[in-house]
């Protein structure tokens, strides 16, 4: 394995954001970019010298999304795509830049596994002489460990770098902490690098970078543009190329990033201003990363003491009300408490029928009744950013126990005027309020 050249001593700069940039230049497609290598080849050909006329030294194929379950296509025509998608990089390039096989998430569809696709994209790349991997936007190491060892085994020279999509607050969309995926990474010898991208703009991803200090294993960030406006239904971002390049560089000064580049929104232009602060100088920049205070010492959990002591804990499962008359049941949670009940569980929206929302409850009971509440907290109608802001809420408010659940689909007779919202399953969830409780 050789690690790319970059620019003398500085990172190696890769492109910016081929989908976000292709939708800038000629509209948005109903049809994926990817495609795009097949219909349209000299826009993809353009995209790329633009990035290479820019300082990109690395350019990424434009097959991120190239798969038979994003593209609603069989696998011959993948095939096609990725062919398709390696020339015209490999002809763009030429020589001094290196080209890297870009692979992103396929969807998860349920009951089946995506390593077969991924196996049989990194065959193909393997077919057509690539020797540089990057898998991209991942949230979670699944399948990434299997897929490094395929392609190890057939090319042990290879170079494979694995990014992942980690939000500002440190978790991906799956519930994952960085501090595990830096455990994962750094574990598996097949894998050459690896780092982050997307999600964060420059002024977050440098703060979650900060946390990797020390790791043994080269580091490719590639930041946002910033954060996206919607404008009717389309999604923007702000002409800031020179702030981005300024945060970029300040990312590229942490010594265990060796590789920078642009994600969602990134221009050539954010690219040649990137390019132009990197080559200024050589010498590196001491970047200062301030982090919050330390966490507060969690508060006592009568509920969990008990069964630490070994003793039965009795709780009693009541239904949230249906309007907002919540008598009968605070007078039900009342009788609870004094019969010598431990905890009311509180269901959330059961059968998936609107009833009082069982957090607000829950904080209610513990305010009002000082009993335990065990709000129930499934993952319909919530994705992680409303699931951690809820769960902070709790804390808040005393509520030390909740009960995950997956939660129950909207009724069939429903689904044409409700749409369900199931980002991740109980097991996910339950996963990353462990990971949480050091914050809660």
């Amino acid at each position: 394995m050789s690690f790319p050249k970059g620019l003398g001593d500085m990172p190696l700069l890769f492109d910016g954001g081929m989908g976000s940039y292709y939708a800038q230049k000629y509209g948005f497609d109903p049809e994926c970019c990817e495609r795009a290598n097949l219909q349209y080849p000299e826009r993809v050909s353009a995209i790329h010298r633009e990035y290479i006329a820019a300082g990109a030294r690395a350019v990424k194929t434009n097959t991120f999304g190239a798969n038979s379950v994003g593209l609603e296509c069989s696998g011959e025509t993948v095939a096609e795509i990725i062919d398709a998608g390696w020339r015209i990089a490999k002809a763009a390039a030429g020589e001094g830049v290196s080209v890297f096989a870009d692979v992103g998430p396929i969807p998860h569809a349920e009951n089946v596994r995506n390593l077969p696709q991924y196996l049989a994209i990194a065959e193909q790349f393997l077919k057509l002489g690539a020797e540089n991997f990057l898998f991209e936007t991942f949230s979670s190491d699944e399948d990434l460990h299997e897929i490094a060892a395929y392609i190890k085994a057939k090319k042990p020279d290879a170079f494979v770098v694995c990014s992942f999509a980690v939000s500002p607050d440190g978790f991906t969309r799956e519930g994952m902490p960085l501090s595990r995926l830096r455990g994962a990474m750094e574990g598996d010898a097949n894998v050459d690098a690896w780092g982050l991208n997307c999600l964060s703009g420059p002024n977050h991803m440098i703060k979650l970078l900060a946390q990797l200090a020390g790791v043994k294993k080269p580091l490719i960030a590639m930041p946002n543009a910033g954060y996206p406006t919607l404008v009717g239904s389309r999604v923007f971002y702000a002409n800031n190329a020179d702030y981005y390049a300024h945060g970029l560089a300040d990312i590229a000064a942490l010594p265990e990033v060796q590789m920078v580049g642009g994600c969602c929104g990134t221009t050539p232009e954010h690219i040649q201003n990137v390019a132009a602060l990197l080559g200024k100088g050589a010498e590196k920049r001491t970047v200062s990363v301030t982090f919050g205070a330390a966490p507060a010492e969690a508060s006592p959990n009568r509920l969990w003491d008990k069964l630490e002591s070994g003793k039965k804990v009795i709780a009693v499962e009541l239904d949230p009300p249906a309007d907002s008359d919540i008598r009968k049941f605070m007078d039900g949670a009342r009788a609870l408490r004094d019969a010598g009940a431990d905890a009311v569980t509180i269901a959330d929206c059961p059968i998936s029928r609107a009833r009082a929302d069982s957090s607000l409850l829950a904080a209610k009971l513990r305010r009002e009744l000082d009993i335990d509440p065990i709000p129930h907290m499934t993952c319909r109608d919530r994705n992680i950013i409303a699931t951690k802001a809820l769960l902070l809420g709790l804390n808040i408010e005393g509520v030390r126990n909740v009960l995950v659940v997956t939660g129950d689909p909207v009724p069939t007779a429903e689904r044409g005027t409700i749409k369900s919202v199931f980002n991740f399953n109980s097991v996910v969830l339950a996963n990353y309020i462990r990971e949480l409780a050091p914050e809660l």
